[in-house]
């Protein structure tokens, strides 16, 4: 689904990208599998992230990533 293609896109690990949004663990591998779905504001996050670059690159410092996918 497009959530494991912007986390591929960015070279992130499902830790990672829930590093990446402040989310518990195991919260990626359970959106990924469709058990449970994001709220609105990780969804809006999400797509923000994906379109705009220099927010990933913010938030990825912010979250103390490497900006892999820049």
């Amino acid at each position: 689904g497009e959530l494991i293609a912007i986390r591929t896109r960015f070279g992130l690990t499902q830790a990672e990208m829930e590093r990446l949004l402040g989310v518990g663990p195991k919260t990626v591998v359970r959106w990924e599998r469709g058990t449970v779905f994001q709220n609105r504001a990780t969804d809006a996050l999400l797509r923000i992230l994906a379109a705009v670059p220099e927010a990933y690159a913010f938030q990825a410092k912010r979250s103390g990533l490497v900006a892999a996918g820049l």
